[in-house]
């Protein structure tokens, strides 16, 4: 993810932040050095601290310290000896992480290079709003993930059966990988490998979107019908919550996201209002949508 000079100058300005606001440097500094744990690991889950070299040894141990003493949550860590056997993604506990940092008002110059960095999301406001739960664009991530062949036929399968279904505890990044493929081959293929949105027809600039996100669901993981075909640009709003999706299949742009930034609202305009194309084949099922927008 970012080299260790980068987290280092991140750790020297939330420094200089909590000082002058004085704020609890060392919660603080937890949270920096759980970041920084996640950033060397990019696997789905935090092996046991043995596994990571003496120089990378330190944040991890940092990251499961603040935990134990209820600095972070218990979300931002997994996997050591007597855990419970909560398995969460590392985009969850990079997420965790940040709002515990927003709640503590860090300033932009010190957020602002993180969240970037890791493309994530944070809420619109306290209540919450807009709030994305996971890694922006995770399904264009899963994409590029590698797969396994066997495992890709032993999915593929089992949806043909008609259960979606993908258990936490038997995912690791390749299975993340085999699944995604399994799921684009329906939903893009369902589409006609189109965006339903724009039309887009170029394969590079396609990706098979989640309507409920993979995290929240692992019933309908594979299920065609809680997937878009969307252009990659169109994922990135509709992942972020700049565009909403109803259950009529009817668009709207959120424009209180939008801000001052003209270009933007010049490329998500000609979308308001409009309607997905949806086929014939396992269309958009509107209870996920519902879900989706946090009205069932």
């Amino acid at each position: 993810m970012w080299g260790e000079a980068a987290f280092d100058e991140r750790q020297r300005a939330l420094r200089r932040w909590a000082k002058l606001q004085a704020v609890d440097t060392d919660r603080l500094l937890a949270v920096e050095r759980a970041l920084r744990h996640h950033g060397w690991h990019p696997a789905d889950s935090m092996p046991d601290r043995a596994a990571y070299p003496t120089s990378k040894g330190a944040p991890a141990r940092a990251a499961k310290e603040a935990v134990l003493a209820g600095v972070l949550p218990r979300e931002c860590f997994n996997g050591w000896s007597g855990d419970s056997g909560v398995r969460t993604t590392t985009g969850e506990q990079v997420y965790a992480c940040f709002l515990r940092l927003q709640a503590a008002d860090a300033p932009p110059e010190v957020l602002g290079p993180l969240v970037e960095a890791y493309g994530v999301t944070l809420p619109a406001d306290a209540a919450g709003a807009n709030r994305v739960v996971v890694p922006a664009s995770d399904d264009v991530l899963a994409e590029s993930r590698p797969a396994d062949d066997a495992e890709v036929a032993a999915l593929a399968a089992q949806v043909a059966e008609g259960n979606y279904a993908v258990a936490d505890e038997r995912v690791t990044a390749k299975t993340r990988g085999s699944a995604q493929r399994v799921f684009a081959a329906r939903v893009k293929g369902n589409y006609g490998w189109k965006c339903a949105l724009t039309g887009i027809a170029t394969r590079d600039f396609l990706v098979a979107a989640h309507i409920v996100p993979w995290s929240e669901d692992e019933s309908i993981r594979l299920d065609p019908a809680n997937g878009l075909c969307l252009s990659t640009f169109v994922d990135r709003a509709f992942d972020t919550g700049f565009i909403l999706i109803h259950d009529d299949y009817s668009v709207h742009v959120n424009w209180d996201r939008v801000g001052p930034d003209d270009s933007l609202r010049d490329a998500l305009e000609p979308l308001d209002g409009q309607r997905l194309t949806v086929p014939t084949t396992a269309p958009p099922n509107p209870q996920f949508l519902r879900r989706r927008l946090g009205e069932s």
